[in-house]
C-alpha cells in the first residue's frame, strides 16, 4: 500500500509493510532506493507503557519542546500536554512532534524499563536496534563518544490515536521526513 500526502504536497510514494513483511533483505532494496515507508503493525510489539496514558502519568509534568511539523515553529509545554493531544483531532490544524526529550540525557539512562521494551519492539532489529549487528552505532568502542543517531524513538513524532488498545497512524499525523 502507497500512502499519499492528503495535503496535495508533490511527495515520494511511501510503501507500507507489516512487521513481518518488512524483512532485512526487503528494506535493503528500498533503503538502497533512498525510498521512504511506514511499518504498521508495531503497536502489538509494545506494552502498556508505550500509550500516551503512561507517558502522563509518570512524565506529565517534565518539560519539554515539540515543534510544529509543517512550520517548525517551537514551544515549551510539559510532557502531560503534549500526550494529551493524542487522540484528539476534531478542529486540529498543526501537528506537533515531540523534539530530544528527555533532553539531558540518553533515552537508556532517564528510563531503562522504555529503553528495553523499545529495543524488543522496533522493526528490522538488525538496522534499528542499538545494539544491531548492521547498526554502525553498535560498533563504535564503549570508550569513544557515541554519534548521536536520535536513539529517542521516532514513534515520538508522531501524533496518533489510540484505538481498541493499540496504536492508529493517520496519515494528516505524519511528520515529513528530513525536517531533523
Amino acid at each position: 500500500m502507497n500512502v499519499e500526502d492528503p495535503s496535495g504536497i508533490p511527495s515520494h510514494p511511501t510503501k507500507t509493510y507489516t512487521t513481518s513483511e518488512l524483512t532485512d533483505v526487503e528494506f535493503r532494496k528500498v533503503w538502497s532506493l533512498g525510498a521512504p515507508l511506514v511499518v504498521t503493525g508495531l503497536g502489538e510489539k509494545f506494552g502498556i507503557r508505550w500509550r500516551p496514558e503512561h507517558f502522563r502519568e509518570k512524565h506529565g509534568a517534565q518539560n519539554c519542546s515539540i515543534v510544529e511539523c509543517q512550520t517548525d515553529a517551537s514551544k515549551r509545554v510539559t510532557v502531560g500536554e503534549f500526550f494529551g493531544y493524542f487522540g484528539k483531532y476534531e478542529g486540529r490544524t498543526e501537528h506537533w512532534k515531540l523534539k530530544d526529550w528527555p533532553s539531558s540525557t540518553d533515552l537508556k539512562a532517564a528510563s531503562p524499563d522504555l529503553f528495553e521494551e523499545f529495543q524488543k519492539g522496533v522493526p528490522i532489529p538488525n538496522y534499528t536496534r542499538r545494539d544491531g549487528v548492521l547498526n554502525i552505532a553498535s560498533h563504535f568502542p564503549s570508550n569513544t563518544v557515541m554519534p548521536d543517531l536520535g536513539t529517542w524513538p521516532s514513534i515520538l513524532d508522531l501524533l496518533l490515536s489510540v484505538d481498541d488498545g493499540g496504536f492508529d497512524i493517520r496519515a494528516e499525523d505524519v511528520c515529513r521526513t528530513g525536517h531533523d
